[in-house]
């Protein structure tokens, strides 16, 4: 994903090539030199470790495991260790003491409790460590799909009990367990993979056992597939490189594309850690257990066209994943319609919370619907009858009843009335005999007509969530 940062600056760049710099010197054998390194140990260390905190205070979270292994690899000396240490507290006391003085807040924008490791459960963590890799907008296997490799190659790595795992999960494992749980874990504005970059040279090193084995028909099989997938994503980001600035909404640019010109929900086929949904855990699910699987099957070494058939057969399997994509968001049954989503058609309202506000994992998206107007979403049965859930937001401006119209196409199947004013709540109506092929239809009307000088009530709509019998 270095392709998508190299037209901005981004701190994390810079503090990957460092890290990098300073875990070479670290596992490289030097002879002792005067105060116990030589020069190169102490440029190639100590400076990316004391430059590190400069970049961005949280990366004396980087700065410390690199310590560390510096101590554990480096022959334990002492007297290099404590003076790299006693600057590093100087450097990152004098960045707290500043940002006191000057914003009031030694962290400036944050919090201790943000920090903290035990303010968040368990959902924060995994949604959080599997959307870094997993999720389709901002994780790095949506980016570029060829460093899933990655996870099998892990597994060969641990099994032969090699050393770069236990030196990845110190250096990073400390700094990702502060920034993976925090809502903003995606990076704000950024490309995907933002605050992991960090880690993606020891990713890359990680890759060998791939080189080692690129003459197994399988492992070249899923090298020329993904390898494919990554270069016709690589190739669509330089055509439109805007489509890699995602908004937290549980989508991304392409899967917009797809709904808006298909009219089929493509997104609920794939992994999000902003909207949860069954995608997100039966991917890594599935990942996980192909990459066991690869890792520990029984090797079968094969030349010539043998490796030719698996590379063709890889690119194929590759092309068919992609053409499966359509007839399965338009067979799967619909269980979930996100009202905001591009294959809803509207007939007026707007989105909720805008598009460009700040740090928009803080609300529920919906889409706000006032009197006069309606809204359509393509649905698939997955059964002859249905219970459908309203989740909404009722915002009352004058006192005549508010109704929502639902209809399976052209046919009233209830109407559902709101009071309770701006609380969330959920109507529940049901069950429905349900046509196939009709679309869920959602429409307001005024009661006794337009409201004269007046603002219309209206009602933000959630999601409608559907349980087939």
């Amino acid at each position: 994903p270095l392709l998508l940062y190299s037209g901005q600056v981004w701190v994390e760049v810079p503090a990957a090539l460092l890290s990098i710099i300073a875990l070479d010197q670290i596992r490289t054998e030097a002879r002792p030199g005067p105060w116990g390194w030589g020069w190169k140990r102490w440029l190639g260390i100590g400076l990316p470790i004391l430059l590190l905190p400069l970049l961005k205070i949280r990366f004396l979270l980087l700065a410390g495991p690199l310590l560390v292994l510096a101590w554990w690899y480096a022959g334990r000396p002492k007297r290099p260790l404590l003076v790299i240490a006693g600057l590093l507290a100087a450097a990152a006391a004098g960045i707290l003491i500043h940002n006191q003085m000057l914003y009031g807040n030694p962290l400036k924008i944050h919090t201790w409790q943000e920090v903290e490791p035990t303010s968040y459960g368990a959902v924060e963590y995994a949604r959080g460590f599997l959307g870094l890799f997993f999720d389709a907008a901002f994780g790095l296997f949506g980016a570029a799909p060829v460093w899933f490799l990655v996870i099998p190659c892990l597994f060969v790595l641990i099994r032969e009990r090699h050393p770069l795992p236990i030196d990845l999960v110190v250096f990073s494992l400390p700094y990702l367990a502060v920034v993976a749980p925090r809502a903003e874990w995606y990076g704000g504005w950024s490309p995907p993979f933002r605050y992991a970059l960090i880690a993606l040279p020891l990713l890359g090193l990680a890759v060998g056992p791939w080189v080692e084995r690129r003459r197994d028909p399988l492992w070249r099989g899923l090298g020329v597939g993904l390898g494919l997938a990554t270069l016709a994503f690589s190739l669509l980001w330089i055509a439109q490189p805007g489509w890699t600035y995602n908004f937290a909404d549980g989508r991304t640019y392409v899967l917009d594309h797809l709904a808006s010109r298909l009219g089929l929900d493509v997104a609920r086929l794939f992994p999000s850690s902003i909207r949860l949904r069954p995608a997100t855990w039966i991917w890594p699910l599935l990942a996980f257990a192909l990459a066991g699987w690869l890792a520990f099957a029984r090797r079968a070494k094969n030349r010539g066209r043998g490796l030719r058939v698996a590379g063709l057969w890889g690119g194929a399997l590759t092309l068919l994943s992609a053409a499966a994509v359509l007839p399965l968001a338009a067979r799967l049954p619909t269980r979930v319609v996100e009202v905001e989503d591009l294959q809803v058609q509207k007939q007026g309202g707007h989105l909720e919370p805008e598009r460009w506000v700040v740090d928009r994992t803080r609300f529920r998206g919906s889409w706000v619907l006032r009197e006069g107007e309606s809204l359509s979403a393509p649905i698939t049965a997955g059964g002859e009858r249905v219970t459908i859930e309203l989740q909404a937001f009722f915002v009352r401006h004058h006192p005549a009843p508010f109704r929502v119209e639902v209809q399976a196409g052209d046919v009233p199947l209830a109407t559902a009335e709101f009071t309770a004013n701006e609380i969330w709540q959920e109507r529940s109506l049901g069950p429905f005999d349900w046509p196939r092929g009709a679309p869920l239809t959602l429409s307001v009307r005024y009661p006794d007509g337009p409201v004269a000088g007046g603002m219309p009530n209206g009602v933000l709509l959630d999601k409608a969530v559907f349980s087939w019998d």
